[in-house]
């Protein structure tokens, strides 16, 4: 008797985990066509403005869960709209989640206030308005010049050249 409850003990948990589904487009169908549609009627805009679109980055925001799952994967459908408009606009598009996970090492954590918040820590908006720059600087400034930044002390001593090459 106590071996059938300590295997239902496990076994309900691991019911509980296979259950738990990753949103999918086909649940959330109607909600992304209307985001795409405004995604789309935004880019036409865009597009007028700038004359061509190539001036134009939209930037995605991870998410903490987008960085520390263990495994699980957290849903993209709205960094793969965008990216996804962005392609079919000639904008350029940066996804921060593999360098912030590559500056995050194992504790991610540090990047946010706190666990399950989407605002950065002022160490998360500095390591994240690094990645965007050296994004910048490599794609829209110079891109002849620039390589990707690997950590804030190179970010220093390519300022002083990002402002020369500006002046």
């Amino acid at each position: 008797r106590r071996i059938v409850d300590l295997c239902q003990s496990v076994l309900v948990p691991i019911r509980v985990i296979r259950s738990i589904k990753v949103p999918t487009a086909e649940k959330y169908s109607e909600a992304l066509f209307v985001f795409r549609q405004n995604l789309q009627e935004l880019a036409d805009v865009l597009k007028d403005y700038t004359k061509d679109g190539s001036r134009v980055l939209f930037i995605f925001h991870p998410h903490y869960r987008h960085l520390n799952l263990a495994g699980r994967v957290w849903n993209d459908l709205v960094s793969s709209s965008v990216q996804k408009m962005c392609a079919a606009n000639g904008f350029l598009f940066f996804n921060a989640t593999e360098t912030l996970k590559q500056r995050s090492g194992s504790h991610p954590e540090e990047l946010y206030w706190k666990i399950g918040d989407m605002h950065f820590s002022f160490k998360g908006l500095e390591e994240y308005s690094a990645a965007v720059a050296a994004f910048m600087a490599s794609t829209m400034i110079n891109p002849g010049i620039f390589r990707a930044i690997p950590d804030r002390r190179a970010s220093a001593r390519n300022s002083s050249v990002l402002k020369s090459s500006i002046a």
